[in-house]
């Protein structure tokens, strides 16, 4: 509308004639394509660099900590949990483990659900934390030698590593250790 409305100013204004002013117009008519195309694909190159950022941001963002695309999680018969809440605490466990610096260059290998060493815990967990329900998960890592956190060795297996998670009115698992 800008473009029409300073081209028709442009119109009155000269003293052409019929031809000329078809030939200018045609010309001005031109320039404001050209330029239109200009601003066009500057913002799609704008738009398309801010997505690349914010993509690449994000899934950084995600990613600052270890790699559990190779972790098996095992759950065992349960007396005590449904299989629903068992999984939770794990994906809590895994989201933990993902998006934690602390475990960057690691690798989660295992996850898993002891009833037994779990349930003779629960009960002085959830009193130590507060809760109504605490369950304890067990892992194994791997450590890679990029490690940079100072409480873990560096190119070792940890086993029977264990997660104290707590919850109370069935709401979502906490991670407490």
């Amino acid at each position: 509308k800008l473009f029409q409305n300073l081209l028709k100013k442009l119109w009155k204004q000269t003293d052409l004639c019929s031809k000329q002013k078809k030939d200018y117009r045609i010309n001005m008519e031109r320039l404001i394509w050209k330029e239109g195309k200009r601003y066009c694909i500057l913002s799609l190159c704008i738009a398309i660099i801010f997505c690349i950022f914010c993509s690449c941001n994000h899934s950084s963002m995600e990613d600052n900590g270890g790699d559990v695309s190779k972790v098996t999680k095992t759950i065992g018969d349960s007396t005590i949990y449904t299989m629903e809440d068992i999984e939770s605490a794990m994906n809590t466990v895994t989201s933990y483990f993902r998006t934690t610096k602390d475990f960057q260059d690691c690798t989660l290998t295992e996850l898993y659900y002891d009833e037994t060493m779990s349930s003779e815990k629960s009960e002085t967990l959830a009193e130590q934390y507060e809760a109504e329900e605490a369950i304890l998960l067990l892992s194994s890592f791997d450590v890679g030698a990029e490690n940079k956190h100072s409480g873990l060795d560096a190119n070792r297996t940890y086993n029977n590593f264990k997660w104290i998670l707590v919850r109370s009115n069935g709401g979502a698992w906490t991670l407490e250790t």
